[in-house]
């Protein structure tokens, strides 16, 4: 039964797959709401950090150094093993849903929801943002 359902869900499996892969390799093919909102709280906590706006240790980011040819490594590995990935994530999608779901369940139970820290209808709203920064997200835990 596992696997029937993953191989039901086999489209939707390929589109996160394919969004997720486009995704890491910076390309906006499609970006989920939680992945923008996370670049501008990450921008904004970079620029608190620059302007000693808070008491934590400071963090300093490496400068990548990623060239043409790793690039183009990467790229001739994800074109050799795409077919493999595409015939076997139904399958592995099925297999592991049940641990998938349980695994989550159990996080949910812990931790603030994403939405928690939506701030999609206030990307521009800086001050505000650093408000909910300091204070943290309301309400479930």
């Amino acid at each position: 039964m596992a696997v029937g359902g993953g191989i039901l869900r086999t489209p939707l499996v390929w589109a996160q797959m394919v969004a997720s892969d486009m995704n890491a390799t910076g390309l906006k093919f499609f970006q989920w709401p939680g992945k923008r909102n996370s670049e501008v709280l990450a921008d904004i906590r970079l620029d608190q950090y620059d302007k000693k706006e808070l008491g934590f240790i400071p963090i300093e980011l490496g400068k990548s150094d990623i060239g043409v040819w790793d690039t183009t490594a990467a790229l001739g590995r994800y074109v050799v093993t795409l077919p493999s990935k595409l015939l076997l994530s139904p399958f592995i999608d099925g297999i592991g849903q049940g641990a998938w779901h349980n695994m989550l369940r159990r996080t949910q139970m812990l931790f603030h929801r994403e939405e928690a820290f939506d701030i999609r209808d206030f990307r521009d709203d800086i001050p505000r943002i650093k408000k909910m920064l300091m204070k943290g997200p309301d309400g479930e835990v």
